[in-house]
């Protein structure tokens, strides 16, 4: 019998990462939160190469904010508009 547990749901999720590029111009919004859009202005990696996006608030323009990309590619915390 197999289990499935955290680790198994973790590589799904990392493995769906893998698949989806986030992409400058793309618009996202958080899942249960506060209405706003969100749209990735920048994409880069950090020195350990991990991939970010910087993101700015589509209504109010001077809020700004990092995610990395698997943060944006989870889809229990922000979902692609």
């Amino acid at each position: 019998m197999r289990s499935t547990g955290t680790k198994g749901r973790m590589s799904a999720v990392k493995q769906q990462a893998m698949r989806t590029k986030i992409q400058i111009g793309q618009r996202f919004s958080q899942v249960g939160g506060p209405v706003a859009v969100w749209q990735v202005v920048t994409v880069y990696r950090d020195a350990q190469g991990v991939e970010h996006a910087a993101l700015t608030n589509e209504a109010r323009r001077r809020d700004r904010k990092t995610l990395s990309a698997a943060a944006l590619q989870d889809r229990t915390r922000y979902r692609l508009i």
